[in-house]
């Protein structure tokens, strides 16, 4: 993300502290600052380890590098949010980092707009085609910070052999047997 509009900055109680942490609100959630990074290879690298882990996080564009925000389920803001800033946020899609070709399937789908097959990434019981393959993470994170700007569908990165896969949530996709 890279606009102040599609989060707020606030103050945020979670166990673990007994002092007030700073955090950003996002379609109702809390993430508390884990750590900025100046390139995008890196912070890549660090958000599908920790997605490995089973954390969520959410990813700021700042002047001084990439922001890391880690998703506080317990956390509780310090001050009610006013009704009006909450209802200005815009939702942001979700995104899937996928650091492993175990967490889902390649395949073809057909999708209602075109005319021929379209190579795409089954996870779960959805399918995501594939928009860009590339293996420059700037891109990457240029296309995420797109994406999520245009408050779109989700989406998803693959990452496999050296390339990264940005997929669009195709919701109408039907595999093709």
């Amino acid at each position: 993300m890279t606009s102040r509009q599609q989060y707020r900055a606030c103050r945020v109680h979670v166990p673990d502290f007994e002092r007030h942490i700073a955090a950003v609100s996002l379609d109702g959630q809390y993430y508390s600052f884990f750590k900025v990074v100046t390139d995008a290879e890196t912070v890549l690298k660090m958000v599908f380890k920790l997605g490995e882990r089973g954390d969520h996080m959410v990813v700021i564009g700042a002047p001084k590098g990439h922001q890391i925000w880690i998703w506080e389920h317990e956390a509780t803001p310090v001050r009610s949010p006013k009704p009006t800033q909450a209802a200005a946020l815009k939702l942001v899609p979700a995104c899937q980092m996928l650091s492993s070709p175990a967490q889902y399937q390649q395949t073809l789908v057909r999708v209602p707009d075109l005319d021929k097959p379209v190579p795409a990434l089954q996870i779960g019981t959805r399918y995501f085609s594939i928009f860009r393959e590339t293996d420059d993470p700037n891109e990457v994170l240029d296309l995420a910070n797109k994406l999520s700007l245009q408050a779109l569908d989700d989406f998803a990165i693959a990452y496999q052999d050296l390339f990264y896969r940005v997929c669009l949530l195709e919701p109408e996709a039907r595999p093709i047997a």
